[in-house]
């Protein structure tokens, strides 16, 4: 029998027959706005609070200091929650020839020093391997990645980006910690995800959406996909209160 991993968003479970599967790899997807880092750090305290889960935060985007500072209006604790940022910054060649390099700050981590990349030659391998070492040593039991996008930002080949993102879930799987990878759904695109790949590799697929009615903005949450497990199939309201993010399943975002 498959043992399932709560969400923690009140409402959610629910609507997919108690929770995700263990060592599944989630696409949390939405537009800029939509709560995709409170789903995912909710997510996270839920494993800790309630089961001593191990979770790992891993972000390309927001210094720690920043996003606990952030999360902190919830009254979340995040003392157990490691976040590990991973933000490249750009560094400006002396000559001015469009060399430009990165520096990623593997030396808060790893002891080593911060390696420093030029742009053309960027690869996404190191990245991983310290992800991996770092979930294993930690025994990781929930991870977020935050996000897919940011990741692949730098490489500009569609071909290599989907082998990337390949090799990313096929990382996750052989961990085996309950994984949400978070993606911008570019507005207005067919796509659900920046590549237009991701939703068919990963094992679910959660969109949360921010839409507009009358004067006001209002969230909704769709289960498109959850691999070999009953869900509903309703675009739910949702809502972002004091205490994090609520789901209804019983009430619709739009009107039917």
């Amino acid at each position: 029998m498959t043992n399932m991993t709560t969400v923690g968003i009140p409402g959610l479970d629910e609507m997919i027959e108690d929770g995700i599967p263990d060592g599944y790899a989630i696409l949390v997807t939405g537009g800029p706005g939509t709560g995709k880092s409170t789903f995912a750090m909710q997510f996270l305290c839920e494993g800790e609070k309630k089961f001593g889960e191990k979770g790992l935060y891993i972000t390309f985007e927001e210094e720690p200091d920043n996003m606990r500072k952030n999360f902190s209006k919830y009254g979340w604790e995040l003392d157990d929650i490691e976040i590990l940022c991973l933000k490249p910054k750009r560094v400006e060649s002396l000559d001015k020839k469009g060399d430009d390099s990165f520096i990623i700050p593997w030396s808060a981590y790893t002891g080593k020093k911060d390696s420093k990349f030029p742009i053309s030659s960027f690869s996404i391998k190191d990245v991983k391997t310290l992800i991996k070492k770092k979930a294993e040593e930690e025994n990781v039991v929930r991870l977020v990645l935050d996000s897919l996008s940011s990741l692949v930002l730098l490489e500009e080949d569609k071909f290599k980006v989907r082998q990337e993102i390949h090799e990313i879930v096929d990382m996750l799987e052989e961990l085996g910690c309950t994984s949400l990878i978070l993606s911008e759904m570019p507005e207005g695109a067919a796509t659900l995800s920046k590549f237009g790949v991701e939703e068919f590799l990963l094992q679910g697929v959660i969109i949360i959406y921010n839409t507009k009615k009358g004067s006001k903005r209002v969230r909704g949450l769709e289960i498109l996909k959850m691999r070999g497990r009953k869900h509903s199939d309703k675009i739910c309201l949702m809502e972002m209160g004091d205490n994090g993010i609520v789901v209804y399943p019983e009430e619709s975002l739009f009107s039917e």
